[in-house]
């Protein structure tokens, strides 16, 4: 507008151009002030962009993390579970146990009375040879008794 006052200086503005001339100049200072939010805001979707990506990737990373834990420890647990498998097969079943031990026990009731027979056949034994250890003195005895008489008969002459 400015241009047109001094190439035609008879011309003079009218109250609807400087009203548009004042309009304009606030629509380029509100512009100015939208691209100035803008970029503002682009900065901060920026900044916001890269922390969610961080944080992401640092979620990513941990998970990784826990995972190769998991798969560790869910080795150790398989590893540890196929132990007590091959354990538990080295282990008695409980039938048979039971038939073994009844068979054990049925042994060791047949030896008690076996032995129990043998210790009443020793103490016959000894009560059998106490008398006879006595009926063979009685008979030591007599006989000495009948050698000593026979002995003192025949010394008289």
């Amino acid at each position: 507008m400015a241009k047109k006052q001094m190439e035609d200086p008879k011309c003079f503005p009218s109250i609807c151009d400087v009203r548009a001339e004042g309009c304009s100049r606030r629509m380029d200072a509100i512009i100015e002030r939208i691209d100035m939010v803008a970029a503002s805001q682009k900065a901060s979707l920026d900044h916001l962009t890269k922390v969610i990506d961080l944080m992401s990737a640092s979620q990513k990373n941990a998970l990784d993390n826990a995972k190769v834990d998991m798969d560790r420890r869910l080795e150790a647990m398989n590893e540890f579970r196929s132990q007590l498998t091959k354990q538990a097969g080295t282990f008695v079943d409980r039938d048979y146990y039971g038939i073994q031990h009844q068979n054990l026990v049925d042994r060791s009731d047949r030896e008690r009375s076996r032995l129990d027979d043998l210790f009443m056949w020793r103490s016959e034994m000894q009560g059998k040879t106490s008398w006879v250890n006595f009926m063979s003195a009685i008979a030591l005895l007599v006989s000495i008794i009948f050698g000593v008489l026979h002995f003192v008969t025949n010394l008289k002459p």
